[in-house]
């Protein structure tokens, strides 16, 4: 267990380096990641690099045995490159080329853009292949936008459609261009999509198109760096949910997985932190580290969160480390005093003096030291599991249904009520084994193909349990609707039919009542409702009210050995709430801890020995009672866990057993 900073030596005079280098080591700190933005630095003109600068600062650091992650720096292209090659420079949607002057204004697509990223990897590759302070690579710098209408993205675009469809005719059929008079005679005729009023077919595969071009033009710092750096990681800063690139595909050339994490300070925004955790270590199903941690306040132009509480930056610290974090770097080390991100605060404030913050990391740093290699790769515990099918999320957000609508914030209502019950969840794309999964939720499940189904269906017949929801088989893999009932390709695993939906609007609601196997309770359901017709399943709830009252609302089917929930409302939390509580007690995965709406609790397993982890994200003290024979010892007290035990505001446990300690 380590933690570390992400720190910025150009930005600050020599005669700091060492002041800054000794406060790390004596905070704890054992690692730093540098350079991401300091291409302008390390090539000031075309072809003559400058690296000296940067020698100096690492071995200051590796005086004090900080080891060092280089960044590529091809997110902020230097003025040179943009003034002499204008063209790298991405377009929008109006045809408008982006302003320099930033950072990530350059096009993915550029030939002569990627040939120079190629060539300062290449360089930066080479001089420290063999440093022995450096022992990984982060590519770019949360990569993804921006989305480019230039000429070489389209040229781009149609050669992408022709592979995939082959022929004209093909992707004629495929998207229906019938419709409105728009069937192409010519690949050139096709236009890049730009937004609402065209057809979600195109739109879709647009931005299938700007994913793949996202990791083509990463691909060529991976292979550089992998044939020049055998020694070293490859890892990229991703950021939780976002949503313009296919993480599961950008991971599949990394190493490990590190990504960018803002929690909000309030545990509502917390949870959010948490499924997106969960998210990053599904995406190679394993250990993953932060790469940027929340340290201060937050903004650019105004804040963007409230500041941080005493004790919040080592809850969210343990948070991360719950979830499946083995290395923590924090952003920054000290707050700019200069640039855009003036207002997004660091360890240090813009003076440098250690303050409270300083002091609380420091405090984590000794508490890393004392757990040591005890964790590292330790497995996180999950219960269940959420179909995460980036087609569909961009397919159902393209064409939302209800202006409040989105994939996430469907998916949010099964995160946090399995948070609610201490249950973790794993994340899985459709080409993953999730046939061990007891649980699988799939929301909104926009896009299904006949394989996709066939799987789908062998989950279930082998004793998985699936639940859908409303908004699931709607179209094919070309965003099209099915011409049949939904949910489409998966009516016979779900055991019933969609007759009618209907959108609530402004404000609209319909009580919905739950049957056995859920308690016989009245819920309130808003923005959509399936009304459904049963063809094998039987109803677990009905509405109450509205223009399908006394309609089946959500429904039960067996299948094989397995059972098939479809959900055909969007449901209060309370719902929710009492269908994961059913769903883990019939899987016999109940959690021994009273559930919380303040206190999160996480396992993981190394060998033969599981680690509890108990964070209290109240500024209220929380009792917590442990469940019979908790044979546990905190491992940073050193203290045997007692039958009951409080938790001061912010504050977190992490329980071993006996023996380890």
């Amino acid at each position: 267990m380590e933690i570390g900073a992400d720190y910025y030596p150009e930005h600050w005079d020599r005669k700091d380096w060492e002041v800054n280098a000794k406060l790390m080591e004596e905070g704890g700190f054992k690692l730093v990641r540098m350079a991401e933005f300091a291409w302008s630095r390390m090539e000031p003109k075309e072809g003559r690099y400058e690296f000296g600068w940067l020698d100096d600062a690492i071995r200051g650091l590796e005086r004090r045995k900080i080891r060092v992650i280089l960044g590529t720096p091809t997110a902020a292209p230097p003025p040179w490159l943009v003034t002499k090659y204008p063209e790298t420079l991405a377009v929008d949607a109006r045809g408008i080329r982006r302003i320099p002057g930033g950072r990530r204004h350059y096009c993915f697509n550029s030939p002569v853009y990627r040939e120079l990223s190629r060539k300062i990897v290449t360089a930066l590759a080479a001089h420290y292949a063999t440093h022995p302070a450096v022992i990984g690579w982060q590519t770019d710098n949360e990569i993804g936008g921006p989305v480019c209408w230039c000429e070489n993205c389209a040229r781009a675009f149609r050669k992408w459609l022709e592979e995939r469809y082959n022929t004209l005719e093909n992707l004629n059929r495929s998207w229906g261009t019938v419709f409105w008079g728009q069937e192409y005679s010519d690949w050139d005729e096709i236009p890049l999509p730009h937004g609402d009023g065209q057809s979600p077919s195109p739109r879709l595969d647009h931005a299938r198109f700007h994913s793949h071009s996202v990791l083509t033009y990463h691909e060529i710092q991976t292979k550089v760096l992998k044939q020049a750096c055998p020694r070293h990681f490859v890892t990229h800063n991703m950021m939780g949910f976002y949503d313009e690139v296919d993480y599961f595909e950008l991971g599949k050339s990394l190493d490990l997985v590190a990504w960018d994490n803002y929690p909000g300070n309030k545990w509502g925004q917390g949870k959010v932190a948490s499924a997106a955790a969960d998210y990053m270590r599904s995406i190679k199903h394993s250990p993953f580290m932060v790469m940027e941690q929340r340290s201060g306040l937050t903004g650019w132009l105004e804040f963007l969160n409230s500041g941080d509480a005493p004790g919040q930056l080592r809850l969210w610290t343990y948070q991360a480390v719950a979830h499946g974090a083995d290395k923590i770097v924090y952003f920054r080390w000290r707050t700019s005093r200069f640039g855009g991100e003036q207002y997004w605060h660091g360890i240090l404030d813009h003076h440098g003096v250690p303050g409270r913050r300083y002091a609380e990391l420091k405090r984590v740093g000794r508490e890393f030291a004392v757990l040591g290699e005890r964790l590292d790769g330790a497995a996180y515990v999950s219960s269940a599991g959420v179909l995460l099918h980036s087609d569909s999320r961009w397919a159902a957000d393209i064409q939302k249904g209800h202006p409040k609508l989105s994939f996430l914030g469907h998916a949010a209502n099964f995160t946090k009520a399995f948070s609610f019950f201490h249950a973790g969840l794993e994340y899985y794309q459709p080409s993953d084994d999730f046939s061990h999964c007891p649980i699988l939720i799939a929301p909104t499940l926009f896009l299904v193909d006949e394989a996709m189904a066939a799987k789908l269906t062998d989950y279930v017949q082998r004793g998985g349990t699936l639940v859908l929801t409303f908004r699931s088989g709607v179209k094919d893999a070309a965003n099209v609707v099915v011409n049949e009932r939904l949910p489409g390709l998966l009516r016979h695993l779900s055991g019933c039919e969609v007759e009618e939906y209907d959108c609530l609007v402004a404000g609209e609601s319909v009580q919905v009542e739950t049957s056995a196997p859920l308690p016989r309770k009245p819920f309130q359901a808003s923005l959509w409702c399936d009304q459904l017709t049963l063809t094998g399943a039987r109803a677990i709830a009905r509405y109450r009210s509205g223009p399908f009252k006394g309609s089946p609302a959500a429904t039960m089917h067996h299948y094989g050995k397995g059972t098939v929930i479809y959900v055909g409302f969007n449901g209060e939390q309370a719902f929710y709430n009492a269908l994961a509580k059913w769903l883990l007690a019939k899987n016999k995965a109940l959690s021994p801890f009273a559930p919380s709406e303040t206190v999160e609790i996480t396992e993981r397993v190394k060998d033969k020995d599981r680690f509890i982890f108990i964070l209290n994200h109240s500024g209220s003290a929380q009792k917590l009672r442990m469940p019979p024979r908790c044979h546990y010892r905190d491992l940073l007290t050193g203290q045997k866990a007692s039958r009951s035990t409080t938790l001061s505001p912010y504050d977190v446990k992490i329980l071993g057993p006996v023996e380890t300690a």
